[in-house]
C-alpha cells in the first residue's frame, strides 16, 4: 500500500438530468482510500441492515458492488485501471494506480 492511487468519483444521478459527472478526485494516498472506502462500506451496510425490508430495495442482495473491468474512456494518464467500487445505483469510484 505504498503506491498513490488515484481516483475518479462518478455520481449515482441520472445522466439526461445533469447526473453520472465525473470528478477526478487525483492522487491520493492508498492508505487514505483504503479508510475511506471502508468508512462508506460500513456506513451502507449498516442502512442496507436497518431498511432491509424496505419494498423500495427488495431485490438487493447487497449495497456494495465491485468491478474488475473499466467501463469508462477517461483513464488519467499513465495509470492503469485497478477496481471500481460503488453503492447500488449511486455513486462509484474508479481507482487507478
Amino acid at each position: 500500500m505504498s503506491k498513490d492511487v488515484h481516483i475518479h468519483e462518478t455520481d449515482g444521478g441520472t445522466a439526461g438530468l445533469g447526473g453520472g459527472q465525473l470528478q477526478d478526485k487525483g492522487p491520493q494516498s492508498a492508505e487514505s482510500a483504503v479508510k475511506m472506502f471502508e468508512g462508506i462500506r460500513k456506513k451502507e451496510i449498516a442502512e442496507y441492515e436497518k431498511d432491509k425490508d424496505d419494498p423500495n430495495i427488495a431485490g438487493v442482495e447487497f449495497p456494495i458492488i465491485y468491478e474488475y473491468y473499466y467501463f469508462g474512456d477517461n483513464t488519467p494518464e499513465g495509470k492503469e485501471f485497478k477496481m471500481s467500487f460503488g453503492i447500488f445505483e449511486g455513486t462509484t469510484w474508479d481507482i487507478f494506480q
